[in-house]
């Protein structure tokens, strides 16, 4: 770094020109490192403690006079955004939320966001873009730039329009009656690679496209839901296998089905007569075994009332029995339903979990994550430097999922700084989410170590407690 000062004087040699440094005189470093070089001031190496405002002053018989300050000032900022946006796809309408955290600077990076390589003029939330609802306009390529006087651009974000996937299940039904002890195929198909596919029959999870059912029987009967999921969506679509059976004795027709239907406590469920549809036949309900059907609505679905809807489900309709038949008395006919009530399980509650961290290279790192309950447990890890990538956490070199969850992260390095995310999943399927940002430091350069004992954690709160609860609005309170 070389500094000039230039004093107009003739003759020159009654000149003297001292150098200082906020306020204070330069002397010439004993290892030549700063050198004074009559009208220049040389550094040579510079060093973070050169950053300073300088000046010089001339003097010489008649008098001085001081120069105009030059701060000199030293721009550091690494290569290496701490959170890049991630490309996502929306629904018309529908809020994004951009996230971007600036590298690491001195002075500290001034955030800004294009748009196809346009600069955006919109309001920030610290750093991250917010388009409060999406228009077509909005679909585009979207980065973040951090400048300090040097310049850094994250990756491309790409915003892109989601197109609803289509989801078909054979055979091309809603409802398939089906005789007992006979064969059924049914398949799942969406035309988008990316979702996974799975199946939900009463409390089950079938976690393949297909079902094949060689023999099915009456326990088998009820509504089939074909889900797929990618990211933050979810679509399903539903089949009614009616199971029945049909016999002809002293040449009467004699139609029969029996089944069972789990439904929860304060929710609506769908009842439907499982004996062969036809569009001929009007369908009659009677309750076998329960009087208390008080403040219940029933709601016919179709003109020939082979479905209704009963809400809300009480608690006390737990093995209520329903009995549907043909209203043409020259069938015999009987369809059984009974109701298995269960109550709705609470989304998993995490009672210990991932806090940010930052620590030392090479310093072993424990993320908590702990449930009350028999709740299933995942991690997963993006990196900071590859935020498009979601890596699965399992037990390897690196990392050990404890008995109890814990994820121990054995010495980490910076390309192990990221957000480290523990899913719990309940036996509904319902997910609770929670993540901790681990932020990695080259401890040689004085870096200020943060880090959270777990016993300095407030504990969790309890279950919540529904206080009020309404047609629309409920009302939590915890402990």
């Amino acid at each position: 770094m070389a500094i000039h000062c230039r004093a107009e004087l003739s003759p020159l040699d009654d000149l003297q020109i001292d150098w200082y440094k906020d306020g204070l005189l330069v002397t010439t470093d004993p290892n030549a490192r700063i050198i004074t070089e009559f009208m220049a001031l040389h550094v040579i190496n510079t060093m973070p403690q050169d950053a300073g405002v300088y000046y010089c002053i001339a003097k010489n018989s008649h008098g001085q006079t001081q120069s105009r300050k030059a701060r000199i000032q030293f721009l550091k900022l690494d290569k290496e955004f701490i959170i890049s946006p991630i490309s996502t796809s929306a629904s018309l309408g529908e809020r994004i939320h951009l996230s971007c955290q600036p590298p690491y600077g001195s002075p500290t990076p001034k955030v800004y966001w294009t748009k196809d390589e346009k600069n955006l003029s919109l309001p920030l939330d610290n750093y991250d873009l917010i388009l409060p609802s999406i228009q077509i306009s909005d679909f585009g390529s979207y980065r973040c730039i951090a400048s300090n006087g040097l310049i850094r651009q994250s990756s491309v974000a790409n915003i892109t329009e989601f197109h609803q996937p289509k989801i078909t299940i054979q055979p091309l039904s809603s409802r398939i009656d089906v005789r007992l002890g006979q064969a059924i195929n049914l398949q799942c198909e969406i035309d988008n690679k990316q979702y996974t596919i799975e199946w939900h029959f009463q409390n089950k999870i079938i976690r393949n496209n297909t079902i094949d059912i060689l023999s099915i029987e009456f326990n088998q009967s009820g509504i089939y839901t074909c889900i797929g999921r990618y990211e933050k969506y979810t679509f399903n679509k539903q089949i009614l296998l009616a199971v029945y059976e049909h016999e002809i004795i002293n040449n009467e027709e004699i139609f029969y089905s029996e089944s069972n239907l789990t439904v929860f406590a304060g929710r609506s469920a769908i009842i439907e007569c499982q004996l062969p549809f036809n569009s001929d036949n009007e369908i009659t309900w009677m309750i076998t075994n329960h009087t208390e059907i008080n403040n219940v609505t029933f709601d016919f679905l179709d003109k020939n009332q082979y479905r209704f809807k009963i809400h809300p489900i009480k608690d006390y309709h737990k093995n209520i029995l329903f009995k549907c038949s043909y209203e043409n008395k020259l069938k015999q006919s009987q369809g059984l339903i009974q109701l298995n009530v269960e109550k709705v399980l609470p989304p998993p509650i995490v009672s210990y979990i991932p806090n940010n961290q930052t620590v030392p290279i090479g310093v072993q790192v424990i993320l908590s994550c702990e449930s009350n309950n028999e709740d299933s447990i995942q991690w997963s890890f993006t990196p900071y430097n590859r935020p498009y990538k979601t890596i699965k956490v399992i037990n390897n070199r690196k990392y050990r999922i404890e008995k109890n969850h814990d994820l121990i992260i054995r010495h980490p390095e910076k390309n192990d700084a990221g957000i480290y995310k523990c899913i719990l999943t309940n036996n509904n399927n319902d997910k609770t989410t929670w993540i901790g940002h681990l932020q990695i430091e080259d401890n040689r350069f004085n870096a200020k170590i943060h880090r959270v004992e777990r016993k300095d954690l407030p504990q969790a709160p309890s279950q919540p407690l529904a206080i009020t609860i309404n047609s629309n609005s409920i009302k939590l309170a915890w402990n």
